[in-house]
């Protein structure tokens, strides 16, 4: 398993009185969580309760006392990256952990896995949801939300889309070669692990392996 090494600051009160680092090795996933003040390590959990075939190569959601990270290590990215054969099936698994409140320790709040995030899951702060494209175990892909406080899916939309649509010169092309076209690149929908945007007013944005999806009907804003 390779390693990985993604930092996010974060803190309750300043926003960067913590650092944290996702270090996938062959050990496990660590959730390293350090006072960025003084370096200090004041948490090391084992996430993705210890399973040694997940990590993660994305960098965590971190606000507050919280870090939310999700499980990539498996993602089949295209023949012409580096990824091989030895990688394993893209695993479920989307976890949330909190700085314990007098800043010393950590602990697992919710692990949900029942979602598979292809994207780089990305959270509204005032609509308390989490934002991703999902993949079921059919490779059928979903528009998704989870909520931050239990983990729980709240929203899925099947993604309906003409692949065909998007192929360069589509209009000009017979169906023979749009079919052989699109057995070459494969689902141009495919959102690479690659980071959405939520708006915060409904709408979210996500790049995919052919363009960008613009997903309405996102958790507004919360008024207050």
């Amino acid at each position: 398993m390779g390693h990985g090494f993604f930092l996010e600051f974060f803190g309750p009160k300043k926003g960067y009185e913590y650092l944290t680092i996702l270090d996938s090795g062959t050990e496990g996933t660590h959730l390293n969580i350090y006072n960025s003040k003084n370096g200090k390590l004041i948490a090391s959990e084992l996430a993705f309760e210890g399973d040694v075939e997940q990590g993660s190569e994305n960098s965590p959601i971190a606000f507050g006392n919280s870090v939310i990270i999700a499980s990539t290590y498996g993602f089949e990215y295209p023949s012409s990256s580096i990824a091989t054969d030895e990688v394993g099936e893209l695993k479920n698994g989307v976890q949330r952990f909190d700085v314990n409140k007098n800043g010393k320790g950590a602990k697992s709040v919710w692990f949900n896995k029942d979602v598979r995030s292809t994207s780089v899951p990305k959270m509204g702060k005032d609509s308390k949801r989490i934002h991703f494209i999902n993949e079921d175990e059919n490779g059928q892909q979903a528009y998704a939300e989870l909520d931050f406080k239990t983990g729980n899916l709240v929203k899925k939309e099947i993604l309906e889309l003409d692949p065909y649509s998007v192929l360069p010169n589509a209009n000009q092309l017979t169906q023979e070669k749009k079919e052989a076209m699109l057995e070459r690149i494969g689902n141009p929908f495919n959102a690479m692990q690659m980071a959405g945007l939520y708006d915060g007013n409904g709408i979210f944005y996500q790049g995919t392996k052919l363009g960008i999806l613009k997903i309405s009907g996102a958790k507004k804003k919360v008024k207050e």
